[in-house]
């Protein structure tokens, strides 16, 4: 089976590859490459990850080789999102609890500032008339990323009866409304029990951690549990129901962003939070920053707390809303990487993990397909399955399908031409 993905590769490396003796770094040097990671970590996990191992293994030499794999593959079996999780381990494992703290905090942080200004600008300006272009470009944008994504994790892990089935069943769990985290949960046990993953269990780096982080994280998870309950009590009770949910979808995210996106957009349309091109335009200005694509959950509290009502202006609420989605999707991810830390080793050895891991990634294909088929409907048939269909969407679409066969954009790419071919419209529909 072809490999493209470099994390399938990283976690396969050998105990016998020569190792560069590592470099010790102070923090203030770490410091300063994380911050600037997180500035500039565009393309998506893999890219992220990549990218990581390019400046820490190869060019810095601050980790060695089995390092970044043990902890590549201990954050491989966790929920949520597997590179800034691997900037957490990293950074725990070079200056302790602050290493992993500022590592985890700066991979997201900058990414989240720039996109609640986009989302501001989105909800302020996106639906005036001369906006409308730029963000029809934003749509068809994103409706390319989800086929190009569909079309090439198939090619790469659709390559057993097995998988299909898997994948089928996913998307037709989620078009049927059947519980999606009990189909996932489902997908994990016939992994584990089937031996669905090719992957053996991964040559690990003894990985030596001060009991100072296992404390952290508990310290973290009471301290969440209390953001969580206080809501509960009356503070903030409007975003009691939105960051239960959020919780829920990060916790059950081991295929990748796209497994939590189906669940979340479903119930946050379903509650009239937003409609499907709202969410389309979210996934996109997510796809247009640096950092984990689920910082779109962001965009999504940004959303609810922007049609409050009462006590809050629409951009407190929003920006409530915003601080309150990321908190969700984040925290539980420092949670878990310093409470499993001291126990990566036991970890990677456990191969049914890995197994169970390997069947979601591949039933999150069937999401993605989910996704890119209601989006589809929703952009070029705007009033509905039986309405007129949108010429223009098909052919701003069409166009960047075509620049993305030909030139294999990266994500933030893509989206800058659907802004660009957004705002050609636009200057040529005043032309007329």
């Amino acid at each position: 089976m072809p490999h493209s993905d470099p994390r399938l590769d990283l976690v396969k490396l050998t105990q016998t590859e020569k190792q560069d003796a590592v470099v010790p770094c102070s923090f203030r040097e770490a410091a300063r490459f994380w911050l600037w990671l997180g500035c500039v970590s565009f393309g998506g996990p893999a890219a992220q990850i990549a990218l990581m191992h390019t400046e820490l293994v190869e060019k810095r030499r601050w980790v060695d080789r089995e390092a970044f794999a043990t902890g590549l593959a201990f954050c491989t079996v966790l929920p949520g999102p597997e590179a800034q999780q691997l900037a957490t381990w990293l950074g725990l494992r070079l200056h302790g609890v602050r290493g992993g703290l500022f590592a985890g905090l700066c991979f997201f942080l900058p990414a989240s500032l720039l996109l609640w200004l986009l989302s501001y600008l989105y909800f302020a300006f996106g639906a005036a008339s001369d906006a409308a272009y730029l963000v029809l470009g934003l749509k068809c944008a994103v409706l390319v990323l989800l086929a190009h994504a569909l079309w090439r994790f198939s090619r790469q892990s659709l390559t057993r009866a097995l998988d299909w089935l898997l994948a089928v069943g996913c998307f037709a769990t989620l078009s049927l409304g059947v519980s999606f985290a009990a189909y996932l949960i489902l997908v994990g046990l016939i992994g584990a029990l089937r031996g669905v993953s090719t992957q053996s269990a991964v040559p690990v780096a003894p990985a030596r951690f001060s009991p100072g982080a296992w404390r952290a994280g508990v310290v973290l998870a009471v301290f969440f549990g209390f953001c969580l309950i206080v809501p509960k009590l009356g503070v903030l009770s409007e975003f009691a129901d939105m960051a239960y949910l959020l919780t829920q979808a990060v916790l059950m995210t081991f295929g990748g962003a796209y497994a939590v996106l189906p669940l979340v957009f479903e119930r946050a349309q379903s509650a009239g939070w937003l409609d499907a091109r709202s969410a389309m335009a979210g996934l996109a200005l997510a796809e247009s920053t640096p950092g984990p694509l689920l910082l779109v959950l962001g965009f999504i509290g940004f959303a609810f707390g922007w049609q409050l009502v009462g006590a809050y202006s629409p951009l407190w609420g929003a920006t409530l809303g915003f601080i309150i989605a990321i908190f969700c999707t984040f925290t539980p991810s420092f949670v878990l990487v310093f409470c499993g830390a001291a126990s990566a080793n036991r970890i990677n050895q456990w191969p049914r993990a890995l197994a169970a891991a390997h069947a979601i990634s591949r039933s999150i294909i069937g999401a993605i397909a989910w996704l890119a088929l209601a989006f589809a409907l929703a952009l070029i048939f705007p009033g509905g399955r039986h309405a007129q269909l949108d010429g223009i969407a098909v052919l701003v679409c069409g166009v960047l399908a075509l620049l993305q066969w030909r030139l294999q954009l990266s994500s933030a790419y893509l989206v800058a031409s659907g802004l660009l071919l957004g705002l050609g419209l636009t200057l040529f529909m005043r032309l007329l």
